[in-house]
């Protein structure tokens, strides 16, 4: 869900300052839709609810940029020489306030909304959850096999769980919301590894183990390929349950993702990895729009 194109409007629209590159607002914004339109989806209708969960799920992911940026200098040195705090544009100390801030304006709305009783507690496990694992994750996590890959596994589609916690949905918008997540999480896990097969060389080098490192390149494509057609299968159950809800458009949506992920096994069986990467992103984003569509006409 996260496009060359969509950075380039960010960048278009937004002052190009390494605090807020520190940030990266794409990745927050997203985020903050899929929040959203979960919610929305799920049966939510309160407009405080829909803002607060937006900036909740924004400042989360600023929180965790920051915070990888900052507990990994010495591998970005390699990696990304040109970096915020690597390049000494953004201060290490004004970073970690601006980390520090992030978090607590992630989790204050939720509080807020839990003291006006729009919410139950729900919500703040989920995003507890959250920003425990990608903490963990950017300090010691994301050198650790298979461990790296599950947690960007859990934490990317777990907006919509953030999202249906904050709502009061009926039984079958909550198992759309499950499969969703489910079928979400496989098909990152399978496109963290072929990153992984992509990044292998640069990763060997700040230590970082990964399916290509340890097991090699055949191993990491094999995998990638099972996960990807391990999302598509699960994706059936989730169009069948959105027909029961009437949500054509995101069957609609589902189903072209469908046909994107089916190519993209054609382009790693070619061993073209870079178009596997760029495509199942793309094939990701039409879910999501799929879903904000459906949410918005519900």
């Amino acid at each position: 869900m996260r496009g060359q194109a969509f950075n380039r409007l960010i960048n278009w629209l937004l002052p190009v300052n390494p605090y807020i590159e520190l940030a990266r607002p794409e990745h927050g914004i997203i985020a903050g839709i899929a929040s959203v339109s979960a919610y929305i989806f799920s049966g939510g209708h309160n407009p405080i609810v829909s803002l607060s969960l937006f900036i909740s799920a924004f400042a989360a992911e600023a929180f965790l940029f920051i915070t990888n940026d900052l507990l990994n200098i010495a591998e970005d040195s390699i990696n990304r020489p040109n970096a915020p705090l690597v390049s000494g544009k953004a201060r290490r100390r004004i970073a970690a306030a601006s980390s520090l801030a992030f978090l607590i304006a992630s989790i204050i709305p939720m509080l807020i909304l839990i003291m006006l009783r729009l919410i139950s507690g729900l919500p703040l496990i989920v995003l507890s959850i959250a920003l425990l694992l990608g903490f963990y994750y950017n300090w010691r996590g994301k050198r650790i096999l298979v461990i790296n890959n599950l947690i960007i596994a859990i934490v990317t589609p777990l907006t919509y769980i953030y999202g249906l916690t904050c709502a009061n949905p009926s039984p079958n918008d909550t198992n759309i919301m499950l499969l969703l997540f489910m079928t979400s999480m496989v098909a990152t896990m399978g496109r963290e590894i072929i990153k992984g097969a992509i990044d292998a060389v640069g990763d060997s080098r700040v230590g970082i183990k990964t399916v290509a490192t340890e097991l090699g390149m055949r191993a990491a494509n094999e995998a990638g390929l099972l996960m990807t057609v391990a999302a598509v299968v699960i994706s059936i159950p989730l169009m069948l349950a959105s027909l029961d809800a009437s949500a054509y458009i995101f069957v609609v949506s589902i189903i072209i993702t469908d046909i994107i992920m089916i190519y993209c096994m054609i382009l790693l069986i070619k061993g073209n990895l870079e178009g596997y990467r760029r495509n199942t992103l793309l094939g990701m984003s039409i879910t999501l729009l799929g879903l904000l569509i459906s949410a918005l006409i519900k």
